[in-house]
């Protein structure tokens, strides 16, 4: 796997594609990566009557397809929030 697709597997350190990250915050209202994605897809709710979800279960967990598009979108979005066409990582 190259960097850049590592990039985008676990939440992004701004510092190491030359922004810092005060200013990544400052832009970056929702940050998402895949690797957070792959845990709201596999989080199970339970379907039994007796056992209530946690509240963080719930959190976690994509209600419909629609709210698992736009995170993976915004890992895009959020890229060019940062970083301009030609930069490699806005590239990738």
């Amino acid at each position: 796997m190259r960097m850049q697709e590592r990039s985008f597997t676990s939440p992004l350190k701004p510092e190491e594609h030359g922004v810092t990250a005060e200013e990544y915050d400052k832009r970056v209202k929702q940050p998402i990566d895949l690797g957070t994605i792959k845990v709201r897809l596999h989080t199970q709710l339970s379907s039994s009557a007796s056992a209530v979800p946690s509240k963080t279960q719930i959190k976690n967990a994509y209600k419909n397809p629609s709210a698992f598009s736009k995170d993976v979108n915004r890992i895009f979005t959020n890229v060019v929030k940062c970083w301009d066409p030609g930069y490699e990582l806005a590239d990738t």
